[in-house]
C-alpha cells in the first residue's frame, strides 16, 4: 500500500503522519533529499525482526525537478513490487499529475486556507488592506499559526535581500515564488525588514514568557498598524 501525505499545512500533516506511525510496526524513515535508489530499494525489500514487511516513510522526494531521476526510479520499482508499505510525506502540495504515476496511491492533502496566503502576500508598509486581510485569515487559522507564518514570511523576505546559508536551501524550494518575494522585500527595504523582524522576536518572547499585555490577536493588530 502506498500513502501520500502532502500539503502546506505541515503541522496537521505531521500529526497525521505520527498517527500512521503509531499504528505501524517496523518503521524505516528515509530522507528523500539524501537517499538513493539502492538504499530505498534495500529497505523496501527488507523484513522486520518478526518477518513482516517494514513500513517505509520517505520524506520530501516527490517535489523538485532535481530529483526527477530518483523519482522515476522509485516509481518504476514500486510498480514492480506492489506488496509494499510506503508512506511519502511532502512539505508541499504534490500535483495530481505527479502522484498519478504511483501505483494505487492513497492521497491525503493538508492545505492552508487561501486567505492565509493572501494575508502573507500583502504584508508590507502602509497597506490599508492588511488588517482586514488578517481578520479574514483568522476565520480559518489560529492566531498562533498566523504569527508563525508571518515570522517565516519576514525571514524569507530578509533572505531575498541578504541570503544566508540556511535560507538558501529554503529559497531553492520556492523558486516559483521568488519574483513575488523580491517585490515584497523591496516594498520594505532591508532596514525596515530588520526592524520588523526584531519586533516579531519581541512578540514571540512575550508569548513564551507570558509577557504580552493583550491577546495575541490584539498584539498582531497593533504590530500591523505600526508597519
Amino acid at each position: 500500500m502506498i500513502t501520500l501525505i502532502h500539503g502546506d499545512d505541515i503541522a496537521t500533516s505531521r500529526n497525521y503522519l505520527q498517527k500512521l506511525r503509531s499504528e505501524a510496526s517496523g518503521i524505516v524513515l528515509l530522507d528523500g533529499e539524501k537517499s538513493n535508489i539502492e538504499e530505498i530499494a534495500q529497505n523496501i525489500s527488507g523484513t522486520t525482526l518478526f518477518g513482516d514487511a517494514p513500513t517505509i516513510i520517505i520524506e520530501n522526494l516527490l517535489v523538485g525537478k532535481k530529483k526527477k531521476d530518483l523519482q522515476d526510479q522509485i516509481i518504476a520499482y514500486l510498480k514492480s513490487n506492489k506488496d509494499v508499505k510506503v508512506i511519502f510525506w511532502e512539505d508541499a502540495v504534490v500535483s495530481k499529475t505527479a502522484y498519478a504515476k504511483l501505483p494505487k496511491v492513497e492521497s491525503h492533502e493538508f492545505s492552508l486556507p487561501k486567505s492565509l496566503f493572501s494575508f502573507l502576500d500583502n504584508i508590507y508598509p502602509n497597506n490599508a488592506r492588511l488588517i482586514p486581510l488578517f481578520h479574514q485569515a483568522l476565520e480559518g487559522s489560529e492566531p498562533e499559526m498566523l504569527f508563525f507564518m508571518m515570522t517565516r514570511q519576514i525571514r524569507l523576505l530578509l533572505a531575498v535581500l541578504e541570503p544566508s546559508p540556511d535560507a538558501i536551501d529554503e529559497m531553492k524550494r520556492l523558486t516559483w515564488q521568488l519574483p513575488k518575494l523580491q517585490k515584497q522585500a523591496r516594498l520594505f527595504g532591508k532596514e525596515n525588514l530588520l526592524k520588523t523582524h526584531a519586533k516579531l522576536f519581541q512578540i514571540e518572547k512575550g508569548m513564551k514568557t507570558g509577557g504580552l499585555t493583550m491577546s495575541l490577536t490584539g498584539t498582531i493588530d497593533f504590530f500591523l498598524l505600526e508597519l
